[in-house]
């Protein structure tokens, strides 16, 4: 009888023990929805949210699901509700700011099925755009104000919140333009043409649409412009060098593609000297025409003459050299020889910048060119005396030129390509004077 009365307690023991656990897990599960419950009326939504998720974690309560998406729902309306009063208020930052930490919110709690407020991405598209039209307005205000700086800086917030805003880039490109066309309008002022044109045609480049840039512009380089005709004077140097250096000296000034500067073909020079005679006639009304002997169309007349042409060439000079050096060949019946010979050209050009109406001489100067070079060649001899390198010393031995090397000869330069060599020397420094030649 004393087992079965020993087994009797321990069963009514082990049924009162889980009794108390289902009655201990009720009031444990209990008071955490109360809690969660008091702090969700409360207002206290994290709080609450921790309440229902310890709930539903211990006991996967399925009320505490509901009641963890419910309060974040309310939780994400809240932050909503709060950017968009931002917005509202004018504070556009602070309310992309919020936005971005509602939709934030939302990415991370979306395994409780809770949505985002209706139109809410419209709603943020429009507090954006409100924000971006405050601050090209801003920006427009600093420009004005020449504050560019500022203007620049606010520009980079446009950008980021919308890359490809074409008022944005319309103004970026002003801000660019205006501290160039201010440079332009100032020397357009002083009359320093050259300068006023670079800097209008710098502002046409990014903004060809800009009339009154491409005005000014072109009135500066109507003002700046300097038609040049070249004129050869007769010399003692060959025709063909004349010829070159004024073929030459054109092609240099053509090669500048300075806007500045137009050179007159051989047709506009002749219309200048018929124009020139005309205005020389005694039929000529002096009073109601350009002064005698003023060209019309050019502004300044280039002279060139060639003062001095030296063409000189040395007597061509022998000598003996090594003939296993030069040539790889190896005899004594074998004589090499080098010759030497030098050609020098000497060219002195002298030029006048004159002022084609008023006689004024702008500029005038000697160039000077001095020309060389050194021709080399080789050659060789063989002897018909009885070679001492003979084995039999007494009979001459054929000389073995298979393995003979033609050695690098120079050739000596003629006088029409160093001529030409100077000519175009002379031509570059010609250009290159004149295309720094501002009469202002």
């Amino acid at each position: 009888m004393k087992p079965l009365y020993s087994r009797f307690y321990f069963n009514l023991f082990s049924a009162l023990f889980l009794t108390c656990l289902v009655l201990s897990a009720c009031s444990g599960h209990k008071s955490l929805m109360e809690e969660a419950g008091k702090l969700e009326k409360a207002g206290m939504l994290q709080s609450a949210l921790q309440q229902y998720q310890s709930a539903y974690d211990q006991y996967r309560l399925t009320d505490a699901a509901i009641g963890m998406n419910r309060v974040c729902q309310q939780m994400l309306q809240q932050k909503c509700n709060e950017a968009l009063s931002y917005c509202m208020s004018d504070q556009h930052e602070l309310g992309i700011d919020k936005l971005r930490e509602a939709k934030a919110f939302y990415e991370s709690h979306k395994n409780l099925e809770i949505n985002m407020p209706a139109n809410i991405e419209f709603q943020i598209q429009e507090c954006k755009a409100g924000h971006v039209k405050r601050l090209l307005q801003q920006a427009e205000a600093a420009a004005l104000n020449m504050e560019l700086s500022k203007a620049e800086q606010l520009l980079d917030k446009v950008r980021a919140l919308d890359y490809d805003n074409a008022p944005a880039e319309a103004l970026a490109l002003l801000i660019r333009i205006i501290p160039i066309y201010n440079d332009g309008q100032k020397a357009y002022d002083l009359g320093l043409w050259r300068q006023a044109y670079e800097q209008f045609n710098r502002v046409c480049l990014l903004d060809f649409s800009y009339r009154d840039a491409k005005f000014k512009r072109d009135e500066a380089l109507k003002n700046a412009h300097l038609s040049v005709a070249y004129i050869a004077k007769e010399s003692n140097a060959p025709a063909r060098v004349v010829t070159s250096l004024a073929s030459n000296i054109k092609g240099e000034i053509l090669s500048l593609k300075n806007p500045f500067i137009e050179l007159l073909e051989r047709s506009d020079l002749e219309l200048l000297i018929r124009e020139q005679q005309k205005t020389l006639g005694a039929e000529f009304d002096g009073e109601n025409g350009p002064e005698a002997g003023k060209f019309r169309r050019a502004n300044y007349l280039l002279y060139g003459e060639i003062i001095a042409y030296k063409a000189n060439i040395e007597p061509e000079r022998m000598f003996n050299c090594d003939c296993g050096r030069t040539m790889n060949i190896y005899s004594d019946k074998v004589t090499c020889f080098e010759y030497s010979q030098r050609r020098t050209l000497e060219i002195a050009f002298r030029y006048q910048l004159v002022d084609a109406e008023t006689g004024e001489i702008f500029m005038a100067d000697v160039i000077q060119q001095r020309m060389e070079d050194q021709g080399t060649r080789y050659d060789f001899e063989i002897g018909k005396r009885i070679s001492l390198t003979s084995p039999l010393l007494n009979k001459n031995h054929d000389v073995d030129l298979t393995n003979m090397k033609k050695p690098k000869e120079d050739f000596l330069m003629s006088e029409n390509e160093l001529s030409e060599m100077a000519i175009k020397t002379i031509a570059k420094e010609i250009a290159k004077r004149l295309g720094e030649f501002n009469p202002q």
